[in-house]
């Protein structure tokens, strides 16, 4: 969704993913909706900020290669670690 106000200096959007794991048939198709989906927006909000949180069932490695060979620009990548309970 796309979020603004408060001491948010511009809007931004906040999306979720998840790809199923290499393993799974359905992968490459997912992988292509992704990054379809990741251009529309761009177009459509060139100078929104969009923030994509989730599961990429990659390492860091992996994930910051396989973001390289994007045209599209990724200023940076975190790694989350945690429980809760």
């Amino acid at each position: 969704g796309k979020v603004s106000g408060g001491s948010l200096q511009q809007e931004v959007i906040v999306g979720t993913v998840y790809l199923p794991g290499r393993q799974v048939n359905e992968r490459p198709k997912v992988v292509r909706e992704f990054w379809q989906t990741v251009r529309s927006l761009h177009a459509k909000f060139p100078d929104t900020v969009i923030i994509l949180l989730g599961d990429f069932n990659s390492t860091p490695g992996q994930l910051t290669k396989w973001l390289s060979t994007s045209t599209l620009r990724f200023l940076t990548l975190l790694k989350v670690d945690g429980s809760f309970g």
